[in-house]
């Protein structure tokens, strides 16, 4: 990372040293930009990035290269182990025993037998989320395929690295999907060789994140008032809101830890959700077979969904919330499911306040409203739309900060002018602007959210918030570079070949949820690219841009 010893200090408070030099020996590495061809006409769709990749990691193993592939999403990680299971069944059916899906949501003692077969030289490949990025040894590869832009130049490096640990040359594949960054970035190699890691953000200061840690130091030792204060200026009154839920004790000289268990192993390290959705298999005799935790259990594991594991595929038969348990059942299919989620966003106080030339920028505290409303079934390999469903589960309040933009009436009107809709085009600027923010700040485009919203302000405005509890600090950091942002943002556009806009520029109409595939947007009409060149150049101050394509509804008028 960029801000090493800022980081540790303000993690624990005191005064770092930082030891800067690298003396461990690394190998010749090979670095390759593999991009999926066009498959239209328009060149606007690409091939499946997970086909590409499954198809490259199948001939590594079939030469006996060991490999590793990362995709962002769990479900990459399946997908492209059952396709890999597919194509050696029929090559090399023994080569097909030797290749293992991992991920978080197994069992523990799932991942720990993977990671011996790993690490002792059983498995020839591994398809893994970042769950494999660092902390675990698992032996010596040759080749890694990262499928989809991780997120940072330093998530991009962990995963690069997990090959070629030894003396030999290793071979590394960037196989971008057809989202905005991940193209940028396939036709700027040198993006990847020269940036300096991402500056990383954190806020001790969250009051969620803060009560996890009260807890788990009660439990060790009576907290005096001098202790509290250590914890921030939240702290005194978490420990009073501890005391009320009878989970610490006043003793007359320290709060005591009084609740149950060991609040340690409470404290989520990849999510700051308490509450732990149980997946038990009905066809196993009431088997559990992994977890989830609730906001990806609200996006993966309702009603009639289908639950990967493993490479098979679970129908989803009941989901009780009460009891935080979906019961799932084997299930031979031909396809996937994908949600689809509405989200609104409520303002509750602006905290700061700036300008972006004549728009207005304001960061502070909002409620978003989260909830899948149907689904999509997709057909492996073709990523083929074959049927919907409806989700009926109530909506999640998250409650965090966000930074949003407001353009001006002229901006919009000016837009309009044109025959355009200002909607289409601050939609994608708001795909665009999610997609740049993690180049000026370590978080993945998982970590923060982005929604056009026309009830706060009274003019349609783009939000941007941090997809945890109180916030981390991400939108923070768009607020203190919006205009750095929106820079890179048009940049983004103008180096796209598209006429219209398509998801490797201005997004997708509905981008996917975090945790489901990226390789499967939803396909419809595209955000406005048109349209968002000319909000941008209002909002930056730079010349007007006048439309070279006719806005959607001339052409369908034929003008």
């Amino acid at each position: 990372i960029a801000n090493p010893g800022e980081l540790c200090q303000k993690i624990t408070g005191v005064d770092i040293d930082v030891v800067d030099k690298n003396g461990a020996p690394s190998s010749e590495r090979h670095f390759v930009f593999w991009n999926p061809p066009f498959i239209d006409t328009g060149r606007t769709e690409r091939r499946s990035s997970n086909l590409e990749a499954a198809e490259l990691m199948c001939e590594l193993i079939r030469n006996r290269h060991a490999t590793i592939a990362f995709g962002k999403a769990r479900i990459v990680a399946e997908l492209l182990y059952r396709y890999c299971q597919e194509m050696l069944q029929k090559a090399n059916p023994s080569l097909a025993k030797a290749i293992s899906p991992y991920r978080g949501g197994y069992l523990p003692e799932e991942r720990r037998e993977i990671e011996r077969r790993l690490f002792e030289g059983e498995l020839l490949g591994v398809t893994s989320t970042n769950a494999l990025e660092l902390g675990i040894d698992i032996g010596a590869l040759e080749a890694a395929i990262i499928v989809g832009y991780p997120g940072s130049i330093a998530s991009t490096w962990q995963q690069a690295g997990r090959a070629g640990r030894g003396k030999e040359p290793s071979l590394v594949f960037y196989i971008p999907h057809n989202a905005p960054i991940d193209q940028y970035l396939a036709q700027k190699p040198k993006y990847f060789m020269g940036r300096n890691p991402e500056n990383a953000v954190i806020d001790p200061g969250n009051p969620h994140i803060l009560l996890g840690q009260l807890r788990a130091a009660a439990f060790e030792k009576p907290l005096s008032p001098t202790d509290v204060e250590d914890f921030g200026e939240f702290g005194p009154g978490l420990m009073h809101i501890l005391s009320d839920n009878e989970e610490v004790v006043w003793d007359g000289y320290g709060w005591r830890w009084k609740g149950r268990g060991f609040p340690a192993a409470q404290v989520n390290l990849r999510n700051m959700s308490d509450n732990t959705f149980s997946i038990v298999d009905l066809s196993a005799g009431n088997k559990v077979i992994g977890s989830l935790d609730e906001p990806s259990a609200f996006q993966q594991i309702y009603e009639q969904a289908i639950y990967m594991h493993e490479g098979e595929t679970y129908f989803v038969r009941k989901m009780d919330l009460q009891q935080r348990v979906s019961f799932v059942e084997k299930a031979d299919v031909d396809y996937y499911t994908q949600s689809i989620t509405e989200i609104k966003v409520q303002v509750h106080e602006s905290s700061e306040e700036g300008r972006l030339n004549d728009s207005n920028l304001v960061h502070g505290d909002v409620a978003v409203n989260i909830k899948p409303y149907m689904f999509r079934k997709i057909k492996f390999g073709s990523r083929d739309s074959i049927g919907y469903g409806k989700i009926d589960l109530p909506p999640q309040i998250l409650e965090t900060t966000a930074t949003w933009l407001i353009p001006t009436v002229q901006t919009l009107n000016n837009v309009r002018k044109y025959g355009r809709e200002p909607l289409e085009g601050l939609l994608g600027m708001a795909n665009i602007i999610a997609e740049v923010l993690p180049v000026f700040v370590m978080c993945d485009t998982s970590d923060i959210g982005s929604v056009v919203d026309v009830t706060n302000t009274g003019l349609p405005s783009v939000f941007i918030y941090d997809k945890y509890p109180g916030g981390l600090g991400f939108s923070r950091r768009a607020f203190d570079h919006m205009e750095e942002i929106l820079q890179a943002g048009l940049e983004m556009i103008n180096s796209c070949t598209c006429e219209i806009g398509c998801p490797s520029c201005v997004g997708s109409p509905i981008p996917p949820f975090s945790q489901l595939d990226p390789d499967s947007t939803a396909r419809g009409r595209i955000p406005d690219k048109e349209a968002a060149k000319m909000i941008l150049h209002e909002i930056l101050g730079l010349p007007a841009y006048i439309p070279q394509i006719p806005a959607a509804s001339e052409i369908a008028m034929g003008g």
